[in-house]
């Protein structure tokens, strides 16, 4: 139900990331596909070195730009944790239960919406930068943005609740 509701918003989310990862996947298209000959393996010249200098530039550059994009992403959404704080608040003075497990349970309460944009961002962004076509690789490259998503969600999180308002969360 909750998805039917705010469907215009998650529209605009896929929107946003798939715009996203087309400008930066854009920038670096097929930067990242092996340049010389895997055939005779790796041969010592210039041509080889400076194939493979321009392949890790790419590569480097587009795990900047992913991350970069998550981190401000996740970044902005923790203003909004200060408004669930007097929630928070009251359950620790009743003692229902602590930080920690707030943050916790609003962590898992993201993960649709979080996979949705990871999916949406990361699947377009992979195979523009013309990265290695293996399941595993592929697999592998989703892992670590999902695992760098959840920790700086419970970090931004954390943030949040420690900090005494909400000009001090964004100033950081």
């Amino acid at each position: 139900k909750l998805w039917t509701r705010d469907k215009g918003y998650i529209i605009g989310k896929i929107a946003e990331n798939i715009g996203m990862a087309s400008a930066s996947g854009g920038i670096l298209f097929n930067q990242a596909s092996i340049s010389w000959d895997t055939t005779e393996g790796w041969v010592n010249n210039s041509e080889d070195v400076k194939a493979a200098d321009e392949l890790l530039n790419a590569v480097y550059g587009a795990f900047f730009l992913t991350l970069w994009h998550i981190s401000q992403g996740t970044m902005i959404n923790a203003s909004d944790e200060l408004d669930v704080r007097s929630i928070n608040y009251k359950h620790i003075d009743s003692n229902f239960y602590q930080t920690p497990a707030m943050v916790i349970g609003r962590t898992l309460s993201t993960l649709p919406q979080r996979s949705l944009e990871i999916f949406a961002f990361g699947i377009p962004l992979y195979w523009l930068l013309g990265l290695n076509p293996t399941a595993a690789a592929f697999f592998i490259y989703l892992a670590v943005i999902f695992a760098y998503t959840l920790a700086l969600n419970v970090f931004y999180s954390i943030l949040s609740n420690l900090l005494p308002s909400k000009s001090t969360v964004q100033g950081v």
